[in-house]
């Protein structure tokens, strides 16, 4: 759920390293990056649901996940470095966020949020688009 004051409140699934996606003309970037996530919650390397709830910070620097228990900080993810922002719904009522960051050169890092609402998910994803537009138009 979104709060008054624009922070996203989720649970944190975890994140997967794989190697760089490409679009080779069969399935699309979005279905790969579904399908890679899907496989690690079938392989045991990300849970398919979750208890970790965290508040998801968005601004024109980049995104802060900031764990709601104890107000750690779970990780920062610069801006610049997400690649692509993707909501899709699992199949049992649940919506995911997939936040894909460049780690190097040839890997990416898919960062998975879970939410009960498709437009919570779909937001976040508006939300994070919108703060690149604003860091872009303020870069220029």
């Amino acid at each position: 759920m979104t709060s008054a004051d624009g922070i996203h409140r989720l649970h944190y699934l975890g994140a997967v390293d794989m190697a760089e996606l490409v679009d080779s003309g069969g399935r699309s970037i979005e279905e790969q990056i579904v399908d890679a996530v899907e496989a690690a919650q079938l392989g045991g390397a990300l849970p398919t649901s979750g208890s970790r709830l965290v508040a998801v910070h968005v601004s024109k620097i980049g995104i802060k996940l900031v764990a709601e228990a104890d107000q750690a900080v779970v990780d920062r993810l610069a801006l610049h470095k997400i690649v692509q922002a993707l909501s899709f719904d699992d199949g049992f009522g649940r919506a995911n966020v997939v936040l894909v960051e460049k780690k190097s050169s040839d890997d990416v890092q898919c960062h998975l949020l879970q939410t009960a609402s498709g437009t919570e998910a779909d937001h976040l994803c508006r939300q994070i688009r919108q703060a690149f537009h604003s860091a872009v138009v303020d870069s220029s």
